[in-house]
């Protein structure tokens, strides 16, 4: 059963943490209205398919909200092998739970990023690549 719209939601995103890719420019050439050239920007495919899974296990819990008003605390509990880049991770699940809790990650007033690197055999759930994600509303 989904909780409808709490003042305090916490879930997790298994895997390994990836962070927001830059832009990447088209190398085929478009045209605008006016008949004007330019190279068509795009967002990397790991970069949307991580934002995806980012709302689909948001959405096992929770209903969309896409709260234009409210202020938010967040907290991040980042567990990753290798290398973890935390503000560009940050920046993908600000972007992938914009218009699902809150309408623009402007309304997050304050974040804890927490960084844990984690070693040992995949088998035990204290040692798998995730994210913790807890967001509440001020």
């Amino acid at each position: 059963m989904k909780a409808n719209n709490p003042d305090i939601y916490n879930f997790s995103v298994p895997g390994h943490p990836i962070g927001k890719e830059q832009h990447r420019t088209s190398k085929h050439i478009s045209y605008t209205k006016k008949g004007k050239p330019y190279h068509p920007r795009y967002t990397p495919q790991k970069t949307n398919a991580y934002k995806n899974l980012i709302r689909v296990c948001f959405l096992k819990l929770y209903d969309k909200l896409d709260d234009k008003k409210s202020r938010w605390w967040l907290k991040l509990d980042i567990f990753y092998k290798g290398r973890c880049d935390y503000d560009k991770v940050a920046n993908a699940v600000n972007d992938a739970l914009s218009g699902f809790i809150w309408h623009d990650d402007a309304q997050i007033d304050e974040a804890v990023i927490i960084k844990f690197k984690v070693t040992g055999k995949n088998t035990d759930t204290v040692f798998k690549e995730r994210i913790e994600i807890f967001a509440e509303r001020l």
